[in-house]
């Protein structure tokens, strides 16, 4: 196993099997968002090898929190100073997370273990694929004290659940259980609390054995068909997969696929 030099007290990262393993860790403090938990977890993403090294990205949090969002005890030191300053800075960080999510070559999964409010919601919401225990609890908090969703939450939001849902729960704060999140398309998979990071670190490192080199352009595509004109899009799909078709991963699986076999991909 190797681990990255980025356990910053709050944060750490381990890699096995192709898996960055991302965990928050402020079980204290329910894993909020701190100016130096911002700043540490968006250089931490920056740092993550592209070699091939690392496959797939899980993150998680420690405690019975994914991340409870913004740490308002933070915020409320900052009203004695400068919050403009200090929340033009915080924002900075929280968009370079976001960005690095979105824009990960590599499948990214959240595994939301406990409370994902404010922050952390839209930290889920930036991961490709979002895995919760029994007790995940989801929930768009920033009315309670006055501010409007940050990082990419507010963004995604209304693309996965649609516009009167999103608002609905930005005004009500209504807070979506497990159940619920999974119903409105947040969450993919409930898994039980008993053995939820095992699983989830599982559920990556199957993942992390799959052609990623697919999984990188099917993620950039599905991602510029959001602004790119059809005809443009079409084309450069058709670019995409004589490209893929070209490659080692997908010689190895049709291979694979005739000899009944399991396929060996090396993300090339």
């Amino acid at each position: 196993m190797a681990t990255m030099p980025t356990d910053r007290g709050f944060l750490t990262v381990e890699i096995e099997e192709g898996v960055a393993l991302v965990t928050l860790k402020r079980p204290e403090a329910m894993n909020a968002i701190s100016p130096d938990l911002a700043r540490g977890l968006a250089e931490t993403l920056s740092e993550i090898p592209t070699d091939g090294s690392v496959r797939a990205v899980l993150l998680t949090g420690s405690g019975r929190a994914f991340c409870s969002g913004g740490d308002i005890r933070e915020m409320s030191i900052a009203l004695d100073h400068d919050p403009r300053a200090f929340f033009l800075d915080l924002s900075e960080n929280l968009h370079r997370i976001t960005l690095s999510l979105l824009g990960a070559d590599v499948p990214t999964v959240a595994a939301v273990n406990g409370v994902a409010a404010g922050f952390g919601f839209g930290l889920a919401l930036s991961c490709d694929i979002v895995i919760a225990s029994e007790r995940a609890a989801f929930s768009m908090a920033h009315g309670q004290v006055g501010q409007i969703p940050d990082g990419g939450g507010w963004y995604l939001l209304p693309r996965v659940v649609g516009r009167k849902r999103a608002l609905d729960l930005y005004l009500t704060r209504r807070v979506l259980d497990a159940k619920t999140a999974v119903e409105w398309g947040v969450v993919t998979e409930i898994l039980p609390i008993a053995n939820f990071r095992e699983v989830a670190v599982g559920f990556a490192r199957e993942i992390a054995r799959g052609p990623t080199l697919a999984y990188r352009h099917a993620k950039r595509r599905l991602r510029e068909s959001w602004t790119q004109p059809f005809e443009e899009y079409l084309d450069e799909q058709r670019r995409v997969i004589g490209e893929l078709g070209a490659s080692h991963d997908f010689a190895e699986g049709v291979r694979a696929f005739l000899n009944r076999s399991a396929p060996e991909f090396r993300g090339k």
